[in-house]
């Protein structure tokens, strides 16, 4: 005879609230109704869109440090800038570019659990060696920085692969490579 889980059970206390947490988290995620691309005018104009009063947006052109990010910056050619931000935004697993022209991209990152789609775009800086980006999140109100960490690491990774470009060129060996 197996024992019965009783309702006050400690083990059946923690999956009820185990329950409860996920649908709030749910609910939490999904507030801000059904999904939405960005306008599609952004490529035709080149400017990002400025975020929402909500946590779950980061961009370069925003006016506030909630939502602010850096441009990406980058040193010689821009079409070969353009060519190295396109391969290394489709190294990320879950992402995809969905939107491009001469000065602009747009990709689609999807989370690994719940499939949320984050618009990511990049409009290049006609006059500077600049790229301004936007993170954004199709639902909900929070993203508990889901994009902020993404736009840094998307940082982290186009500075690293700048070094190691301006390394090649220079005839410098890469850290870490045995030559």
């Amino acid at each position: 005879m197996s024992p019965m889980v009783s309702m006050e059970s400690p083990k059946m206390r923690s999956t009820q609230w185990a329950a409860i947490l996920f649908g709030c988290m749910l609910l939490v995620c999904c507030a801000n109704g059904s999904p939405a691309k960005p306008k599609a005018a952004a490529a035709g104009t080149h400017r990002l869109a400025p975020c929402p009063n909500t946590p779950n947006c980061v961009s370069s052109t925003a006016p506030n440090e909630e939502h602010y990010v850096p441009p990406l910056r980058y040193t010689g050619n821009k079409d070969a800038a353009y060519r190295t931000l396109a391969a290394l935004i489709v190294s990320y697993p879950r992402a995809r570019i969905v939107a491009k022209d001469a000065n602009y991209l747009r990709a689609e990152f999807r989370s690994a659990l719940f499939r949320f789609v984050d618009d990511v775009e990049f409009v290049f800086s006609p006059d500077q060696p600049m790229i301004d980006v936007r993170s954004a999140s199709r639902v909900g109100y929070s993203d508990l920085g889901a994009n902020r960490r993404r736009i840094e690491d998307i940082r982290k990774r186009w500075d690293e692969t700048l070094t190691r470009q301006a390394d090649r060129k220079n005839g410098r060996p890469t850290p870490g490579k045995e030559e």
